[in-house]
């Protein structure tokens, strides 16, 4: 990943850092969120750059990388210096929306947080799983909010890449229009070939799941 300057890389990596409760775990959470979203950016790019090659589409891949570095950034608002859940953790978008307009940062790059999940929430949605979310269409809209979102489904913070069978499964036993959502970012971007991200990041996956068994409990909340 490299269409942002290592500059920029930082400063987003800072507030990272910023947001994260200190603890005994922090800087394993940190590095577990923060290495998430370098790999959906990862993924995010592979797709946008395959659709520039093969179709001449314009993407904005610095808007792109942006958006997928700071895409999870209110998930450290969601649990306490010990990993104990302190709010549903469906609640990690809005809450990353309001971090980062407080922090100055424009609507354009706010919004991949507030409508990344899943292949984002419609309101009827909202309201029929009773989730405690605003009552509104979090759905992404652009092009880049749809890549960034629809790469997040390749990869989790347990952390493992996913395939898409089982993506499919999950997002549809939430609800059925996830199912269509899906086709229609599938049929537009395809499924993506993670065997070199894969490689990339076999190592720290190795690292972190190292961990895994210990932290059980608190990952299977992510």
């Amino acid at each position: 990943m490299k269409t942002i300057t290592d500059q920029e890389i930082q400063i987003i990596k800072d507030l990272h850092n910023k947001y994260v409760i200190k603890g005994p775990f922090n800087e394993a959470f940190t590095d577990l969120i923060w290495t998430h979203s370098m790999i959906v950016a990862d993924i995010a790019e592979q797709i946008a750059n395959d659709l520039i090659k093969q179709h001449n589409i314009t993407v904005d891949l610095d808007l792109l990388s942006t958006g997928a570095l700071l895409h999870d950034i209110g998930a450290y608002q969601t649990f306490d210096a010990s990993l104990h859940p302190t709010t549903d953790y469906i609640q990690h978008g809005v809450l990353g929306y309001k971090i980062l307009i407080s922090e100055g940062y424009e609507e354009k790059i706010a919004r991949f947080a507030q409508c990344h999940t899943g292949v984002g929430l419609t309101k009827d949605n909202i309201h029929i799983n009773h989730l405690p979310l605003p009552e509104e269409d979090l759905i992404p809209i652009t092009l880049e909010e749809e890549l960034v979102c629809y790469a997040d489904n390749f990869h989790t913070k347990s952390p493992t890449f996913c395939e898409y069978d089982k993506i499919e499964s999950d997002l549809k036993k939430s609800h059925e229009e996830n199912s269509a959502r899906l086709s229609y970012m599938v049929r537009k971007f395809g499924i993506p070939d993670l065997r070199e991200i894969k490689k990339k990041y076999a190592t720290w996956h190795m690292k972190v799941n190292a961990l895994k068994e210990k932290y059980a409990d608190q990952l299977a909340s992510l």
